[in-house]
C-alpha cells in the first residue's frame, strides 16, 4: 500500500455554524479532518480539540436563543503551525477576560477560555469589528504519541 501525499502548503477551511452545543461536536470534527491533513498527532489534535470545544462552548453560552447569526470558524495549517479562527457578530466578550497569563477572570466562558489558551501557544481575543475573534495557534509536533 503506498502512502498518498498531501501538499501541506498553507490552507485554510472555514466552516459557518449555527451557535448551538451541537455545532460543537461538528466544530471539533471538521477540526480533526484538517489536523489529519496537517500531519498533526494525536496529542496535537487532542489539544487542538480542546480548545475549539471550548472557545465554541464560550459562543455558544453568550450568544441569545434566537439568534440567527451562525458562528465563523476558520482553520488554517501552514507547514507545522496550525491557527484556528471563531468570531461571532452578536458576541463581544472583552479581551480581559482572558486574565493575566491566562488565568481567566469570572464572567461566561473564563474557565474555558483558559483551557483553551493552556493547550495552544497563543490565543487572543479581538473585539470592536461588530463582535467578537478568538483565536488559537499550536505548533504541530508532527506524529507524536
Amino acid at each position: 500500500m503506498t502512502d498518498a501525499h498531501v501538499e501541506t502548503a498553507a490552507t485554510t477551511v472555514e466552516l459557518r455554524l449555527p451557535a448551538k452545543p451541537e455545532s460543537v461536536s461538528l466544530a471539533r470534527l471538521a477540526l480533526a479532518g484538517v489536523a489529519a491533513i496537517a500531519r498533526a498527532g494525536p496529542a496535537d489534535t487532542a489539544d487542538l480539540k480542546l480548545a475549539i470545544s471550548e472557545v465554541c462552548t464560550c459562543f455558544v453560552q453568550a450568544v441569545e436563543q434566537d439568534e440567527q447569526r451562525p458562528m465563523v470558524l476558520r482553520y488554517t495549517t501552514d507547514g507545522d503551525a496550525f491557527q484556528f479562527e471563531v468570531e461571532h457578530a452578536a458576541v463581544a466578550l472583552e479581551p480581559g477576560q482572558l486574565g493575566e497569563h491566562g488565568n481567566g477572570k469570572s464572567g461566561s466562558g473564563a474557565l474555558g477560555l483558559a483551557i483553551a489558551r493552556a493547550v495552544t501557544v497563543a490565543l487572543r481575543i479581538e473585539s470592536g469589528f461588530g463582535g467578537t475573534r478568538i483565536v488559537g495557534a499550536k505548533l504541530l509536533d508532527g506524529d507524536d504519541e
